[in-house]
C-alpha cells in the first residue's frame, strides 16, 4: 500500500492539503499519515527565546484540542 504524508498545523492551506490527500486516499487506495507541524522562526535574544516558548506551548494545546 502506498502512503501519502500529509503536514498539518491547522491552517486553511493545510486543511485543503489533507482534503486533497483524502481523495487520493479513496481514488488510490493510499494510506494517509498526518505529520503535524509548527512554525520555529530563529531566534536570537533571551527575552525573543521566552516568548516563543510561550507561543509553542500556546500553538501545542491549540492543536491537541483540534486533534
Amino acid at each position: 500500500m502506498k502512503k501519502v504524508i500529509v503536514p498539518i498545523d491547522f491552517s486553511t492551506t493545510s486543511l485543503k492539503a489533507l482534503d486533497h490527500a483524502k481523495y487520493l486516499s479513496r481514488e488510490f487506495d493510499y494510506e494517509i499519515l498526518l505529520l503535524h507541524t509548527i512554525s520555529s522562526p530563529i531566534i536570537s535574544t533571551h527575552a525573543e527565546i521566552a516568548i516563543q516558548a510561550e507561543n509553542i506551548k500556546k500553538e501545542e494545546d491549540d492543536s491537541n484540542r483540534q486533534l
